[in-house]
């Protein structure tokens, strides 16, 4: 949940707090409604949250279970490969084109060879045992495939409920600051005699900005500041014997060293 979004759901639990220790006396029916309506939608927000959390991590979760049984289908389909190019061709005739390795990473590439390998595979599947591979290699592959297509639908559906949750979480988050805003037009009329609580209210629907960078914090070297880093540097810098880095200073010094070029004598 991005600081924004965390911003705007902690502004509108406050709203709905402020309401319940400041009920208006006589009651607003709007603005009642408009208090329910702000509690419900901080509520959905919060459930959006968890879903783009949710749908965060399982996506990262199966990236890294499919990346891992990837690994694991090549590592098995190697050998399966180098015996098929050492099976005696007068007897195992094309063989050896039947199990070629894939030529990419791709995982789609991967599942398509290695289901050309379940498939030819049978007929000679002797062969094979007879050379050392345990006698359910076949059924092994067969389980590090279904394995992939599993981790390649979670990651799937992991980032679809990471996407809900971020459009669900921005519809709330408009709507939320919607009603704030409505019921700010009541109670600035209802607090009008009562500058303390307006104070309050105004405090209380007040949403964080998120945080500025480095570079336009108030103070910073950034835009605005009245000042450039190169002149902050000269203001703060102390008055100090020039360093030379290996150069002579004359009369007024040398010019640094650029770009490998010799330094140049400042009249």
């Amino acid at each position: 949940m991005k600081a924004r979004m965390q911003n705007v759901a902690a502004a509108l639990e406050a709203v709905v707090a402020f309401g319940g220790e400041h009920p208006l006396t006589p009651a607003n029916t709007r603005a009642t409604a408009l208090y329910t309506q702000i509690g419900t939608t901080a509520t959905s927000l919060r459930a959006h949250a968890d879903d783009q959390d949710s749908g965060n991590g399982q996506y990262r979760s199966s990236t890294l279970s499919r990346r891992e049984a990837s690994k694991a289908l090549r590592d098995q389909m190697r050998p399966i490969n180098q015996m098929a190019r050492a099976l005696p061709r007068e007897q195992y005739p094309g063989v050896r084109a039947l199990f070629r390795m894939p030529h990419t990473n791709g995982y789609a590439a991967i599942l398509s060879r290695a289901n050309a390998f379940l498939e030819a595979v049978g007929p000679i599947k002797a062969a094979f045992v007879e050379r050392g591979l345990p006698a359910d290699f076949d059924e092994q592959l067969e389980a590090k495939i279904t394995t992939i297509t599993a981790a390649t639908d979670s990651r799937t559906l992991g980032k679809a409920e990471q996407v809900g949750g971020t459009a669900g979480m921005q519809v709330k988050a408009s709507e939320g600051l919607a009603a704030v805003a409505e019921l700010d037009s009541i109670l600035t009329y209802q607090y009008r005699s009562n500058p303390a609580l307006l104070a309050a209210w105004k405090s209380v629907r007040h949403v964080q900005r998120d945080p500025v960078r480095n570079g336009d914090e108030p103070g910073g070297t950034g835009a605005g500041t009245g000042s450039t880093p190169g002149t902050l540097a000269k203001a703060t810098a102390p008055q100090s014997a020039p360093e030379t880095d290996g150069l002579v200073t004359v009369s007024g010094g040398v010019e640094p060293r650029v770009n490998g070029t010799n330094g140049v004598l400042l009249a």
